[in-house]
């Protein structure tokens, strides 16, 4: 098992490089579902829904495209940093519950993208609040349960390790916020603290003194 002082240099570039790659894919998916594409994004169990995915698969496309991708740059970022330091398998563990939970979201989104015009409307209800959990409450959930376990390993400073804590607990408790737009800022600060620790602790993992 290696040290937390023996990391290897293509770890710590793979983690930063993945991290940069999640943070652009969070802010494309943000994006196609705000109202800078023209067209406001429906609510779940809305009867909006049905007409919105057959009429703009667009924006659904780019969504359902970043959220794979984000799941894709998280799952390089646990392979990086379990090669740079010792990791328990609760860790292992949430990690990959973080990677499955918005790839989920990604195919239902490309489902209704590709498909949204030929589905019975009960389906594309059903997909369309598949995808919106996973790929919103539930995502930044599981994101939060990572960062928690992570922040455990003596690998990272004292500080870090707190700070990586807060933003798990204070993301995981932002469930509590599900649908109540009122809540919308103080979930928009919890997917910035999770990301901005994420950056942190992928910074101390690719300078690590080997």
């Amino acid at each position: 098992m290696e040290r937390p002082g023996e990391a290897p240099r293509p770890a710590g570039g793979a983690a930063a490089g993945s991290v940069a790659v999640l943070i652009a894919a969070t802010a494309a998916g943000a994006i196609a579902r705000s109202d800078l594409t023209g067209h406001p994004f429906p609510l779940p169990g809305s009867s909006e829904a049905v007409g919105y995915f057959a009429a703009h698969p667009a924006p659904v496309l780019v969504w359902g495209a970043a959220a794979l991708v984000a799941a894709a740059a998280l799952a390089v970022l646990g392979a990086a940093l379990a090669m740079a330091i010792p990791l328990s398998g609760r860790t292992r563990l949430a990690h990959w519950t973080a990677v499955v939970v918005p790839a989920i979201s990604g195919i239902a989104a490309l489902m209704l993208a590709v498909l949204g015009s030929l589905l019975a409307p009960g389906t594309v209800q059903g997909l369309h609040t598949l995808s919106v959990l996973t790929g919103g409450a539930l995502h930044l959930a599981t994101l939060g349960l990572y960062l928690a376990a992570l922040s455990r390993s003596y690998a990272w400073s004292p500080a870090v390790r707190v700070l990586g804590a807060l933003a798990g607990w204070f993301a995981f408790a932002c469930l509590l916020a599900l649908g109540l737009p009122e809540f919308a800022p103080m979930v928009a600060i919890a997917w910035v603290a999770c990301l901005g620790w994420l950056l942190i602790a992928a910074h101390q993992v690719a300078f690590r003194r080997s």
